[in-house]
This record gives C-alpha cells, sequence and structure tokens, in this order.
C-alpha cells in the first residue's frame, strides 16, 4: 500500500502534498513561536512529517486512533531526538514542533461549541476524544524522554 492509496483511503479534501506542506509549515513555525532557533528548523520539520507519515500508514493499517497516535509521537520524538543529537539544538522545542500538527484543536473547540449549543452528548464525546487524542500524544513524548533523556 503507498502513501498515496492511504492518503486517498481518508476522508480529505486536500492532496497529499499539501498535507505535507501544512505539516511542514507548522512544525516549523510552533517550534520557533516556542524558543527554537532557526538552525532547529530543518530538525523540527523532518521530524514533523515523519510524525505524519507514521500516523498516516498506522490509521489505514489499524485504525486506532490513539494507538496510531502515539506511536506517530513516540517515532516522530524519537527522530526530533536523534536529529539534535546529530546536529546539535533545542531538543524541546523540535519536539513540541514535531507533534503540533497533531494537536486535536479542532475536536476540543467543536466540543466545546457543541457543549454551549446544549449538545450535551456530542460535546462530551467530541471533548472526550479530544483529551484522549492529546493524552496520547503527551504519552509518546514522555516515553522518548524516558528511554533517551532521563
Amino acid at each position: 500500500c503507498s502513501l498515496k492509496e492511504v492518503a486517498a483511503k481518508r476522508k480529505t479534501d486536500y492532496a497529499l502534498g499539501w498535507r505535507i506542506l501544512a505539516t511542514a509549515i507548522m512544525s516549523g513555525s510552533v517550534m520557533l513561536i516556542l524558543g527554537g532557533s532557526f538552525q532547529d528548523l530543518p530538525a523540527a520539520i523532518l521530524s514533523g512529517v515523519v510524525c505524519f507519515f507514521v500516523q498516516l500508514a498506522l490509521w489505514s493499517k489499524t485504525k486506532a486512533p490513539f494507538l496510531s497516535e502515539y506511536a506517530a509521537t513516540l517515532m516522530g520524538g524519537s527522530f526530533a531526538y536523534g536529529l539534535t543529537r546529530v546536529f546539535g539544538g533545542h531538543v524541546d522545542a523540535v519536539m513540541i514542533g514535531t507533534v503540533a500538527p497533531l494537536v486535536p484543536g479542532i475536536a476540543i473547540t467543536t466540543a466545546i461549541r457543541d457543549i454551549m449549543a446544549k449538545h450535551y452528548l456530542s460535546g462530551m464525546i467530541r471533548g472526550l476524544e479530544g483529551v484522549f487524542v492529546a493524552g496520547a500524544l503527551g504519552t509518546g513524548i514522555a516515553t522518548v524522554y524516558y528511554l533517551f533523556i532521563l
């Protein structure tokens, strides 16, 4: 199964190339905002794209959202750590930039909107899903920290 076939299976209006570009821009810009330098930009972009590809590939194989996010952040965080270890840089900022494209901001925002519109059940379900995805992302990065940094 190629990456183009995997991307076609997911319901989206955007081509794979545009999604890769958006992932790279978001990873790099979040890393710069959170204290990284321009020296760290290639590491953040590459590890963010790796994280995106791992999540995309695992989602198509397993359909397990929390597992795919955990494994993606584990791989992306490990890749980010390796790049910053070899080339130097701010490992914290690069790791945050790596996982930024996977953060469930839209799900959490939609959950709050649903609750404010008195759609309590759907709001709670979306909010719980957002919390679980955020927990999987945090657990993946925490695993990288415990394996390599601490």
